[in-house]
């Protein structure tokens, strides 16, 4: 029976736009009310990145994070290189014909992914720090990746709101994630080598770091978004 007009239905285009508008608006909203609150912590970030070597760890720098803005800064850059993951699948065709509930999995999912590989790559990092170093060496080099990640999160915000808003130019926003994330890798790996560096150090335990922390994780994230593909679009719960 006719019940009179019920709208335009609502297409998974406009949903994922408007969904992702509300996360980014709210996720903006704490990031400039993190860097009001802790404008002295967020100006010795930018300097720790600005330093070399053990230099950026010094007694003051020492005490610049606390646990709310390290934990905020984190996870901003996790959640929006989730976000991004799942734009790039969204526009390669890998996921089409979005609900509410497919949407929430998907963004979560690419989340949770994103999120286990970096506790993956932690581990590994605190494993071999613990084994080889000590304490201060450890508290040295936490300065500098926290600092890295957090930098590499507001960095971020540039190629996701795009993808969001604007839409076009997409492979030119692919690489720039790319180019986002290697530069944030090799600064990581600068000052883990200018911080550990002996003059026992040579090109086979250099090849041993990269195939470590740098191509297996990145291997294990792979396989994991290529499952999560295949749960959300063949799995027998979504039809």
């Amino acid at each position: 029976m006719f019940e009179g007009y019920v709208g335009i239905r609502l297409w998974s285009g406009q949903l994922i736009e408007d969904t992702l508008f509300t996360i980014l608006g709210i996720l903006l909203l704490f990031f400039a009310l993190n860097v009001r609150l802790h404008t002295k912590s967020f100006l010795k970030m930018l300097r720790c990145i600005a330093t070399l070597g053990k230099a950026g760890a010094n007694t003051d720098m020492s005490v610049y994070y606390n646990k709310f803005f390290n934990g905020f800064m984190t996870f901003q850059a996790l959640l929006l290189s989730g976000i991004s993951a799942f734009l790039s699948a969204y526009h390669s065709g890998l996921l089409y014909n979005l609900d509410e509930k497919k949407l929430a999995v998907s963004i979560t999912g690419s989340f949770l992914l994103v999120l286990v590989y970096y506790l993956f790559r932690r581990a590994i990092y605190y494993l071999l720090i613990y084994t080889f170093a000590d304490e201060e060496y450890h508290r040295q080099w936490k300065l500098n990746y926290n600092s890295a990640i957090g930098i590499w999160g507001i960095s971020l915000y540039i190629p996701v709101i795009w993808q969001v808003f604007v839409g076009n130019s997409y492979h030119f926003l692919v690489a720039l994630f790319v180019f986002l994330y290697i530069s944030c890798r090799f600064v990581i790996i600068y000052k883990s080598l200018r911080l550990f560096y002996t003059k026992k150090f040579d090109l086979f335990y250099l090849s041993l770091y990269l195939c470590a922390h740098e191509i297996l994780p990145v291997l294990i994230l792979y396989k994991g978004f290529i499952y999560l593909y295949n749960f959300i679009e063949k799995s027998a719960l979504w039809h």
